[in-house]
């Protein structure tokens, strides 16, 4: 089990961590990232079609969030809502191949970015960190924690 010690140095990266997804953001040319793109990415990591709900879940982002995503998402063409086969009262979204050019297309210029920004790595390390990241990934997900609860009078 890790130590308390090593998990602060841990809390104290991951706060660095937002530092640099934003620098990322900035790095890549904000016409590549329609309004909502994050649940475009999602779509596009799912083998297969999904409903809102899950995309929400996926994304931990409020429902009324990822509808107005969808909205903006499915007038512009990238995202198509079908009628889910069994649930009549429920839609399943999937890219078109628009929204696919579209994911395509920030991915290349995210990895450009990544690539050129780690030119000093060798690729075991950037596969190391990649495996560690999805172990803490797993790690920290959706488990219950026993954190005491301090009440005041």
């Amino acid at each position: 089990m890790a130590t308390r010690e090593a998990c602060r140095h841990l809390l104290t990266e991951f706060e660095g961590i937002v530092g640099v997804h934003r620098s990322l953001a900035k790095a890549v040319p904000i016409g590549s990232l329609p309004p909502g793109s994050a649940v475009l990415f999602a779509l596009a990591r799912s083998t297969r079609p999904l409903r809102a709900g899950h995309v929400a879940e996926l994304l931990d982002l409020d429902m009324s969030v990822v509808s107005r995503h969808i909205a903006h998402l499915v007038e512009h063409g990238w995202v198509e809502r079908r009628p889910h086969p069994h649930d009549g009262r429920s839609f399943l979204l999937g890219l078109t191949p628009e929204g696919r050019a579209v994911v395509d297309r920030a991915t290349d210029d995210r990895l450009t970015v990544i690539a050129e920004r780690l030119d000093d790595w060798s690729d075991e390390d950037a596969r190391t960190l990649s495996e560690l990241l999805a172990r803490l990934k797993a790690g920290l997900a959706h488990r219950p924690v026993s954190v005491p609860v301090v009440v005041s009078h």
